[in-house]
């Protein structure tokens, strides 16, 4: 009877927790609309950001409008660099959304997850 009653507890405990649906918080139009546009777009990143899932510490926009986003412990080297989608990255870290208007010759740091970002701008050399 007891073994009964604990499954039918559970199962209405169930039934409840899925009735309430948690929403997702609602994105502004504009930067819903800026998001959409460069969800293709390529952009670098490193495969310590992609396959293990490291933090992005430092996101580069440079003057041709390229965007590159870095962990903090890999090398600048050709084997460590990917090619994925703007799209790829936000669904890693929802942060970089906050760099949608970072202006060109640009970049963005921090050290820990909840960190702001903060943001300078660089020269670039050749």
């Amino acid at each position: 009877m007891n073994r009964i009653f604990l499954i039918l507890v559970f199962f209405f405990s169930l039934i409840s927790c899925n009735s309430h649906k948690i929403e997702k918080p609602s994105i502004d139009p504009k930067v819903k609309s800026r998001l959409d546009s460069l969800q293709n777009t390529a952009v670098f990143t490193t495969k310590n950001v992609i396959n293990n899932k490291m933090l992005i510490t430092k996101v580069y926009h440079d003057a041709g409008g390229t965007w590159q986003f870095f962990d903090d412990q890999s090398t600048n080297s050709s084997e460590n660099v990917m090619v994925v989608g703007f799209g790829q990255i936000v669904q890693r870290d929802s942060s970089v959304i906050k760099l949608l208007d970072m202006p060109l010759s640009h970049f963005a740091e921090r050290k820990m997850l909840n960190e702001d970002w903060k943001i300078n701008p660089f020269t670039e050399t050749e």
